[in-house]
């Protein structure tokens, strides 16, 4: 989740999100969700906030896009 609001355009550090207990029935595919194969926290840095994310939210892999990807 994002530990504050993230506006659109902002580069991604570790002090931006943290993994959190979610609940097992709300869990959607588009989270990236620790163990399960997605990209490790590392993977994220340097990826830049597509559409904004408040405090909170869940982090999800349309949120962010990578240097190289459509839209950067």
């Amino acid at each position: 989740v994002a530990t504050r609001t993230l506006p659109v355009g902002t580069i991604i550090t570790p002090e931006h999100f943290r993994y959190q207990p979610w609940p097992e029935g709300l869990v959607q595919s588009a989270y990236f969700v620790r163990g399960q194969g997605g990209p490790e926290p590392a993977q994220l840095m340097g990826t830049v906030v597509r559409s904004e994310i408040t405090a909170g939210q869940p982090v999800t892999q349309d949120s962010l896009v990578r240097p190289g990807e459509r839209g950067f």
